[in-house]
């Protein structure tokens, strides 16, 4: 739920709105599957990332060797979207693990060196946002995602770190500020988030769990997001502050709107609680 709004699903193999819904054999919980075709449909800039599709893993940074099993390392995860910003890592001492429990999967980072990137990644407005399903470990400084190398001097970045202060904190910079929110639950905890930041409308709004927790108007200058940058997934500029902990799937988009986003929503919670 997106404050208070709930999407209801209908029974057995309909699609909504680009979602497949379909019920268990014993009718005890509904799964949705988020269509990247449909996020994506008019050409947006973005990333579409899931774990759970063992179909996007690969073993080899040139997608040949499939991950299969349960503790298999990752070197590379493809994105769905079609913008074709796939993350990769070519050393095997810092590539994530795909772990499942049968239900639920996921992308295990060693807070020590485990990190995934893709060289060149650009959105073609002002607007950006961040879904993402995750359990972390701790709240030390630590970088999730980070769009440049270094946030706090590039004109365009996007980010989200987790400290002991603030727990989690999504932020960009434009050309003159940097806006950021704050929210989250301190402890080892698995949560889903939304981000959505606007660099021309000056906003900034953090959903945690499907509520809005926090909102930022600071002035940051014009920029956009449309010069190309690195992405980093577990570690800033691939090197320093690593993550601890699990990854559920992870949607980058460069805007987004009411409905995709209860969607997104939706989709985060099945992908993170199951």
């Amino acid at each position: 739920n997106l404050d208070g709004d709930e999407t209801t699903a209908e029974p057995d193999d309909e699609k909504i709105d680009g979602m497949s819904v379909t019920d268990d054999l014993a009718q005890t919980e509904t799964t949705y599957e988020l269509n990247a075709t449909y996020l994506f449909s008019g050409a947006e800039k973005g990333g579409f990332y899931d774990p759970s599709d063992l179909s996007t893993l690969w073993q080899d940074t040139a997608g040949t060797i499939a991950v299969t099993t349960d503790g298999d390392p990752v070197a590379r995860i493809d994105d769905t979207s079609g913008n074709g910003y796939h993350l990769i890592q070519a050393d095997v001492n810092k590539q994530p693990t795909y772990n499942t429990d049968g239900t639920l999967h996921w992308l295990t980072f060693d807070g020590v060196d485990d990190c995934l990137t893709c060289a060149s990644v650009a959105f073609g407005t002002g607007e950006a946002f961040i879904g993402i399903g995750i359990e972390k470990t701790g709240d030390t400084d630590q970088s999730v995602i980070e769009l440049s190398d270094d946030p706090t001097t590039t004109d365009g970045s996007l980010y989200m770190t987790i400290d002991p202060t603030n727990v989690y904190t999504f932020g960009s910079k434009g050309a003159t500020a940097v806006s950021e929110v704050t929210g989250g639950t301190a402890g080892a905890t698995k949560e889903y988030f939304l981000f959505d930041i606007d660099l021309v409308g000056n906003t900034g709004e953090v959903f945690v769990n499907g509520v809005s927790t926090a909102t930022d108007t600071t002035e940051t200058g014009t920029g956009t997001f449309s010069t190309p940058n690195t992405l980093n997934i577990g570690a800033r500029g691939g090197l320093t502050r690593p993550f601890g902990g699990k990854v559920f799937g992870i949607i980058l988009r460069d805007s987004m709107t009411g409905v995709y986003e209860q969607h997104i929503n939706d989709w985060l919670d099945i992908k993170t609680n199951g």
